[in-house]
């Protein structure tokens, strides 16, 4: 029985060393404006262009985007609206024709630092995709993040957006345009 506690013992000092000694894949940080703490919630518009790639290994959508954010003190947010304008959309997947885009709101955001590079991750986010002209009426892409890219993270302008779907099939990128511009930042 003392063996046995003795191994135990062992192999959770073992685990908890490993634990502590590998670094962190992505820690916390913070919003800020004009380079200090951000102090109060603030809104964010974004706008730019979204694109599915390789919708069922061929074809692609695009669609223009006109989105509300807001940063709170800290590294939280949300994304409160997230339109896609239908008037812009286009593409086709083989003989199916687009239709009709929609997005799932709001969800929230987070700053992050990974692999020492300040970026936004989102929470799980769905598009509903209808098209016309063949027997697919519509899909339903659901991407459990998608991860923003500021251009600059003391001053952000604009991000680059990248997603993969859930079952790894449909890429999702784009870039989105920040008002106000270089304004906000995220302190790595």
């Amino acid at each position: 029985m003392k063996k046995i506690q003795m191994l135990l013992l062992l192999s959770s000092t073992a685990l908890a060393a490993i634990a502590f000694s590998v670094p962190a894949v992505a820690s916390a940080a913070e919003w800020t404006q004009e380079g200090a703490p951000l102090e109060k919630e603030e809104l964010v518009e974004l706008e730019g262009t979204i694109e599915w790639e390789k919708i069922f290994f061929y074809g692609s959508i695009s669609c223009g985007v006109n989105a509300l954010a807001t940063l709170s003190p800290g590294d939280e947010g949300e994304m409160v609206e997230f339109n896609l304008d239908p008037e812009s959309c286009q593409g086709s997947v083989g003989p199916c024709e687009y239709q009709e885009a929609l997005a799932s709101e709001p969800f929230p955001l987070q700053a992050a630092i990974a692999e020492s590079k300040a970026e936004v991750r989102t929470g799980e986010v769905a598009f509903k995709l209808r098209m016309t002209g063949c027997s697919i009426p519509g899909f339903v892409p659901v991407y459990e993040e998608l991860t923003l890219t500021p251009d600059n993270a003391a001053a952000f302008s604009s991000f680059s957006l990248y997603g993969l779907n859930t079952s790894g099939t449909i890429p999702i990128t784009g870039t989105l345009n920040v008002t106000p511009s270089e304004v906000f930042g995220i302190d790595e």
